[in-house]
């Protein structure tokens, strides 16, 4: 059983490391050493990973042995993705009605809106201009600040702190600085709205609980952080990936301009292939179990590598190809998986649908301003180029 150093850094948003395809290939799961020193398991074969991300046996809550990514990354309680079931049933069934299909297709309008804005502010800018931040970060952040009802001033602290807490390079320190602001910003929004309520899921889903004590204060501030982080970098990332993609593959541009239907598929297409969470999801086992041939002994970690799931062979026909029609994306595991999967996934979908739809149509000369070997490939827990330079 090979140990690998956590974790492959990769070079090229179209090619994954060639570890994690050795990794898969292995006969059993692999183990990595993490920034710490201790060691996991680490899930990267498609099977697996459902197994562990679905099964109650593995726990998110922070007991001793669940991983740590990085010095300084948040393991507070409180959350509903550090909280297992039947608290964290109970906390997601107090929002999961804001995030419904049929209640995020109500939000088109407005997130048409945004994305109009946002591609009106980028067009205003003398080119060459990095698109990730004059027009990708734009949208999520809008978009959830308006949601939570966030003064323009914390919607800025947002952006911000989750730039540090996703990035790899920066220290313990810094990490913990930007957790503390996040925090204290959470905490005054949500004080805000238990004073003066307005039209947002915070007064919607969150005061009246608190008020009745089926929320504990501390409980609210987390799963507001979470609501931030969950909805903000992953999704510029995935819509910055998509725009690089449009780019250097003509045909996705073609597709996305001439057929309107073409959108939903090809964005879980891009969320298979560029999936945005690299570094894995951490677990830690409840009891022992077997996943994929090896014994994992109760305190054991995990860290289930969905960005290697949803690259695997087994499950994806010619995986590491970009497939604009690949029906079989929507099997992708980006969300995550079991009763941890994301909660605002159907918002996440449809602003990365509206964006790269609006960017096709609207901008056809839109092209890259570098060399496409000279994108720098950020080194963060989310995935994605640090910078897209363009021009039109």
């Amino acid at each position: 059983m090979a140990v690998h150093r956590i974790l492959p850094p990769r070079h090229s948003p179209f090619h994954q490391s060639e570890i994690l395809r050795e990794m898969r290939e292995e006969d059993c799961l692999s183990t990595v050493t993490t920034w710490d020193g201790s060691q996991a398991w680490y899930v990267t074969r498609y099977a697996d990973a459902c197994q562990v991300l679905r099964d109650a046996r593995f726990s998110v809550a922070p007991n001793k042995g669940l991983p740590e990514l990085s010095p300084g990354r948040d393991k507070t309680p409180g959350t509903m993705g550090r909280t297992d079931d039947p608290r964290h049933r109970e906390l997601r069934s107090l929002l999961a009605d804001e995030f419904l299909v049929k209640r995020i297709e109500l939000l088109r309008p407005s997130i048409e809106h945004t994305v109009a804005v946002q591609l009106a502010q980028l067009l205003s800018i003398t080119p060459p201009v990095d698109f990730h931040t004059a027009f990708s970060m734009g949208i999520p952040a809008e978009t959830i600040g308006s949601l939570l009802g966030a003064p323009p001033d914390a919607r800025e602290i947002f952006r911000r702190c989750l730039a540090i807490l996703t990035d790899r390079t920066t220290t313990g320190a810094e990490k913990s600085a930007a957790d503390e602001e996040l925090y204290s910003c959470c905490r005054q929004l949500v004080r805000q709205k238990l004073a003066e309520p307005g039209d947002d899921i915070i007064s919607r889903c969150m005061t009246g609980p608190l008020r009745d004590g089926r929320m504990h204060p501390e409980e609210a501030y987390r799963t507001t952080m979470q609501l931030v982080s969950g909805g903000h970098d992953t999704t510029a990332a995935t819509i910055t990936a998509g725009v690089l993609t449009m780019l250097v593959k003509p045909e996705w541009r073609q597709a996305l301009r001439e057929q309107p239907d073409a959108a939903p598929d090809a964005v879980e297409e891009l969320l298979r292939f560029h999936t945005p969470m690299t570094d894995g999801l951490p677990r830690v086992a409840l009891e022992d179990v077997v996943v994929g041939g090896t014994q994992v002994r109760a305190g054991d970690g995990l860290l289930v590598c969905v960005a290697s799931a949803n690259h695997d062979e087994r499950a994806f026909d010619r995986p590491d190809e970009l497939k604009v029609d690949r029906s079989a994306a929507r099997h992708h595991l980006a969300f995550g998986h079991g009763v941890h999967r994301c909660i605002g996934q159907w918002l996440a979908r449809a602003q990365i649908q509206t964006a790269i739809t609006a960017v096709a149509t609207e901008i056809p000369s839109l092209r890259l301003a570098v060399p496409l070997e000279t994108l720098t490939f950020g080194d963060r827990f989310i995935a994605g180029v640090r910078e897209l330079p363009v021009a039109w």
